[in-house]
């Protein structure tokens, strides 16, 4: 079995030695181009070869990096510079990925949209965010000190996500049988923590959206023309497009209603976006795909 080589460390080993946690440290390096994922492994960048990295091999886990012991002392370790967190760290204790994240920052008004990466705003200098640059793409995003997680406006905005997500799984009838609303972000009240996930989505994400709008059509049946009026649970002006959630199907009743509102959405020939329960837990994935359909571009 091959050793390690004397005053080589691997990157678990030089995190144990920073006392810190060995996933700040690959996503540190990993944002300034040190190293880079490839399939399940890690493998050095130029950058990465150039301070010192290079590899070694074990028999049971195969080749992997390690760093000379003196690298603990570069400045990229430096306690000013390691206290700073990315979107994705931010994220990470409350199960938000990072383009998700950076969508709430920007609402905060933190950071703004520029190019490909996100800018940091006058707001955001205040709390004490930093403007980077990715070394290996040169994408410019924000990193935040560790205090920002304290902020009272950042603590609220997650706290009400959670509260919604905590009530998902059992809250459908008890707000509407307890006459309920749940608050959205953006201020709207709707029947259900279902309702208000999607509906913070789309406030987070910017996309402008109206909640019980009613739509007028008219149907024809053979002779007989009948006009009906239902409310979608969602319209976004751009686009011209519709959003309903299904949610469970709990009787035949609830499916009879379902059909029958589709035909009718089928009949207008409005686009309709469809949302059951099996998306809530994904729509940073789901939304962007089902918006892309009717040329509403996202991310």
């Amino acid at each position: 079995m091959a050793e390690q080589p004397a005053n080589f460390f691997s990157t678990t080993q030089i995190a144990k030695k920073l006392e810190r946690d060995a996933k700040d440290v690959f996503s540190l390096l990993s944002d300034r181009g040190w190293i880079k994922r490839e399939g399940k492994v890690w493998r050095l960048s130029a950058k990465g070869e150039f301070e010192g990295g290079r590899y070694t091999q074990h028999e049971r886990f195969g080749e992997y990096i390690v760093w000379p012991e003196e690298i603990k002392e570069h400045r990229l370790f430096s306690s000013e510079t390691f206290t700073f967190l990315t979107a994705s760290q931010l994220g990470k204790p409350h199960k938000i990925a990072a383009k998700r994240m950076n969508l709430i920052l920007s609402e905060l008004g933190w950071i703004e949209r520029f190019h490909h990466g996100w800018k940091l705003t006058s707001l955001g200098e205040a709390v004490g965010g930093q403007q980077v640059e990715h070394e290996s793409t040169g994408m410019p995003y924000a990193q935040w000190p560790e205090r920002v997680r304290h902020n009272l406006q950042f603590k609220a905005t997650l706290e009400k996500l959670s509260q919604h997500n905590e009530h998902l799984s059992k809250e459908a009838d008890f707000f509407i049988a307890n006459d309920r609303l749940c608050g959205c972000l953006d201020g709207h009240q709707v029947e259900s923590a279902a309702l208000a996930e999607i509906d913070n989505w789309l406030y987070i994400a910017g996309i402008s959206h109206a909640y019980r709008r009613e739509i007028p059509t008219e149907l024809d049946h053979g002779t007989e023309r009948i006009k009906e009026s239902i409310s979608c649970d969602f319209y976004l002006p751009s686009g011209h497009i519709y959003i309903e959630y299904w949610g469970q199907e709990r009787s035949p009743a609830d499916l009879q209603r379902k059909l029958a509102r589709k035909e009718i959405y089928h009949a207008a020939k409005l686009k309709l976006i469809e949302l059951d329960e099996s998306d809530l837990d994904q729509l940073d994935d789901v939304m962007p795909k089902l918006l892309l359909q009717h040329d509403v571009d996202v991310y």
